[in-house]
């Protein structure tokens, strides 16, 4: 028995391909309005209650009178833009497929020509993720794509290193495995976006909106982002050495086994974000927010460091650093 779906698949395949032909093209385009013109007369008809069929006409007559009756002087212009019409949707996939061809042409160009400024790279790349096209593996480093729109664009193990991107609407995109070293993200809307093991080392987040975005085995070492907002975003696992996120919004954010070492968390609002078994060896945590932060398992964190911090007695730690903190149990 011949599977359902394969044969679904397989007449929509050749379907496709014959509307590759132009000469069936036409055909159709044709047909369907030859088809329309002949509805049209009949609505006509029922509406003013006329019949081209006499009483003693036999089926196949009457029903020969109605198809010639539609091939006649008057109707030429009206099957003339229906047919046009028709034709210029068939051949939509057709444009797409030159409109696609053409933009991937317009960013081949760029980046052989060694353009870090090109308005027509932003335009195109814009229009391949209207497209529905996949910008995976796309590589153009040191490129301007300030403000430039592409949500939910697929540029996992894209190279964007040393871009900039300030401003850019990525949310929802997927930038798993990117190359973004030194990229500056400043503003930038990166809310949802996948960016799990991503290589953000050096890169600028300022402002950034990254809320649920998941930075899971991330790079961020020696990143700077200051007042970025990390509200819900998961960070497990990644690495934040020497960064900064003085001022950052990171409410409830999942920092469990991540590296802080040396990072600067002053003024943070890290209420009710999960820290557990991260390494804070050296981080500042000068009037940071850490109300019902839990550092259960963290590791290289001194009291001196949490007392700096702001609501430090209403945070959750293990019973060791209670007793050095002098909280009671």
């Amino acid at each position: 028995m011949i599977n359902r779906s394969k044969l679904v698949k397989k007449i929509r395949e050749q379907a496709r391909n014959l509307l590759d032909v132009v000469w069936f093209r036409v055909f159709l385009a044709i047909a369907i309005a030859y088809i329309l013109m002949l509805t049209f007369s009949q609505i006509e008809q029922w509406n003013q209650q006329v019949s081209v069929c006499g009483v003693q006409d036999s089926s196949w007559h009457c029903f020969s009178k109605q198809v010639l009756a539609v091939i006649a002087l008057d109707n030429i212009e009206g099957f003339s833009i229906l047919a046009a019409a028709t034709l210029f949707l068939l051949e939509s996939r057709e444009r797409r497929r030159n409109s696609i061809y053409e933009a991937w042409q317009v960013i081949d160009n760029a980046a052989s020509a060694n353009v870090s400024t090109s308005f027509a790279r932003v335009k195109a790349l814009q229009d391949l993720n209207k497209y529905g096209v996949s910008l995976k593996g796309l590589d153009v480093p040191g490129a301007y794509l300030s403000e430039i729109y592409l949500p939910n664009a697929e540029l996992n193990f894209a190279d964007l290193s040393r871009t900039n991107m300030t401003y850019a609407n990525l949310k929802e995109a997927n930038l798993c495995d990117a190359q973004l070293e030194s990229a500056n993200l400043s503003r930038a809307s990166l809310k949802e976006t996948n960016l799990t093991y991503a290589n953000l080392n050096s890169a600028q987040l300022e402002g950034a909106n990254l809320t649920r975005a998941n930075l899971s085995y991330a790079d961020l070492s020696s990143t700077d982002m200051g007042n970025a907002n990390f509200k819900n975003a998961s960070l497990s696992y990644a690495n934040l050495n020497g960064s900064m996120l003085e001022g950052a919004f990171m409410i409830d954010a999942d920092l469990s086994y991540s590296q802080l070492e040396g990072t600067d968390l002053g003024d943070a609002q890290l209420e009710g974000a999960s820290l557990q078994h991260a390494s804070l060896l050296d981080a500042n945590l000068n009037q940071a927010n850490i109300k019902d932060v839990d550092f259960t398992g963290v590791v290289n964190l001194t009291p001196e460091q949490v007392k700096s911090a702001k609501n430090w007695r209403q945070a959750k730690y293990d019973q060791d650093l209670q007793c050095k903190l002098g909280i009671l149990f």
